[in-house]
């Protein structure tokens, strides 16, 4: 899977386009820069990497709790159970996608030492569940006489 990853798209390290030609379309493709069809929704992984260093109290992103987050994500693809289907979740899973993302930076900040909380890796879903910011909004009545 070619993930281009270059940044400006000047020098991304492999155009979709070619690589898609290059393998009579069997090619998956992912990209961060805008190359549609194949750019990857970033809010698909870096809110879940912030969320779980947040949970951790970890003051460094290691290069294996970004592994962490990204190999949650990976678990999480449809095409997984259909070779046919996306690569990636769809984008309105992304708030149910970055608490798995979260959670497994979380972990891995407390498997290797790097985490500023006293729990065990056994309690972070618990703990990140607390945790989860949900946008809900009361409802409000327009006045047109603005006296309520």
């Amino acid at each position: 899977m070619p993930v281009g990853i270059g940044c400006p798209s000047a020098l991304v390290e492999v155009d979709p386009k070619d690589a898609n030609d290059w393998t009579n379309g069997k090619a998956l493709l992912a990209t961060g820069s805008p190359f549609p069809p194949a750019k990857t929704p970033n809010a698909l992984i870096y809110p879940g990497l912030g969320f779980g260093a947040m949970l951790s109290k970890s003051r460094h992103m290691t290069d294996s709790m970004i592994i962490a987050g990204a190999l949650r994500l990976a678990s999480l693809s449809p095409a997984l159970s259909d070779p046919d289907d996306a690569l990636l979740p769809d984008f309105a899973d992304a708030p149910k996608v970055n608490f798995e993302v979260g959670v497994a930076v979380a972990e891995q900040a407390i498997l290797e030492g790097s985490a500023g909380v006293e729990w065990s890796k056994d309690q972070v879903r618990e703990d990140a569940s607390k945790k989860v910011w949900l946008p809900v909004y009361g409802e409000f009545t327009y006045d047109e006489q603005g006296e309520m």
